[in-house]
């Protein structure tokens, strides 16, 4: 497994925000020091989630802060939503100075693998969930704006 230097977020224009990662080898000794890192680089953006794609990795893997709490999914995918929808501004770490209104379910169950191989699976509700579909929207190379109501772009600060 080939991991570049993690220590930039990509941009807007960046190809590898437009690439579908790759599945990651959760067997892989690189997993502490990555979810360290990837933690790390989010907290500095001052962001709640981080997907692989978004520092130049190509796998499938984020972390996000869910309830006051930082995880770190790997090969993390959508196996059921909540048939009601919310619409919210969002941002994007890669995306700066943007904020999109985009509609989603309010609840998500969301499956991903452990190091052993083991399938778990964790329920999101509200922010929690919307967090994690933007950062699995990531990893299939979606970005906000890509989701986003017509018309429902906007510069940081209103407009």
């Amino acid at each position: 497994m080939n991991i570049p230097p993690l220590n930039e977020l990509h941009i807007h224009e960046s190809p590898a925000l437009r690439a579908i990662a790759e599945t990651f080898d959760v067997t892989s000794a690189l997993v502490p020091s990555l979810a360290f890192r990837m933690v790390e680089l989010a907290r500095e953006a001052d962001g709640i989630g981080l997907a692989g794609p978004q520092i130049g990795l190509p796998y499938r893997v984020i972390v996000c802060k869910l309830q006051e709490q930082w995880s770190f999914l790997m090969n993390p995918r959508i196996v059921w939503i909540s048939h009601h929808r919310v619409g919210a501004a969002e941002g994007c770490l890669s995306l700066p100075g943007i904020k999109v209104n985009v509609v989603r379910p309010c609840a998500v169950r969301v499956a991903h693998t452990m190091a052993d191989r083991s399938i778990r699976s964790i329920e999101a509700c509200d922010l929690a969930a919307r967090v994690l579909q933007h950062e699995i929207d990531h990893l299939d190379g979606i970005l906000i704006t890509d989701r986003g109501l017509s018309g429902g772009i906007e510069p940081v600060g209103g407009g």
